[in-house]
């Protein structure tokens, strides 16, 4: 892993879903959920950051796990983050995909999350190295 600089705060996390780790979240009214295609608010919030840890809410119900995980904040920290379908080249603005997914910010309304330090090819998976900045700034098309 080659997180630098990172500032994190623990979070609860949504009942009845999933959080894998390295992947944004945003908040829900009863906790951090997978965010929005783009990372805007379409869905309860913006993006707030990267989960550095998974969540299994099956676990949690079981007794098992806790249902809180820390949080990378977006604030100029080098943070790992999954990549979805889509390759990401060095440099290229990054957003995320509805399942929390690095992806180019490219369409209009795109939060740009962080900006590619490392490439990643078109294979679901894979990590890409980001210097993350606070969401706020939309790509334009």
């Amino acid at each position: 892993m080659s997180d630098e600089s990172v500032r994190s705060i623990t979070l609860p996390c949504d009942a009845g879903q999933d959080l894998p780790a390295r992947r944004f979240v945003a908040m829900s009214a009863t906790g951090i959920v997978l965010p929005a295609d783009g990372g805007g608010a379409a869905q309860e919030g913006s993006v707030l950051g990267v989960s550095l840890e998974t969540y299994d809410d099956s676990e949690f119900a079981l007794g098992n796990a806790s249902s809180v995980i820390p949080v990378a904040l977006l604030d100029g920290a080098k943070i790992d983050v999954e990549t979805g379908a889509e390759a990401v080249a060095v440099g290229d603005p990054v957003s995320t995909d509805g399942s929390g997914q690095a992806k180019i910010a490219d369409a209009t309304g795109d939060e740009i999350l962080g900006y590619a330090l490392t490439a990643a090819g078109t294979g679901v998976g894979e990590i890409v190295t980001i210097v993350s900045v606070k969401a706020g700034r939309s790509a334009v098309t």
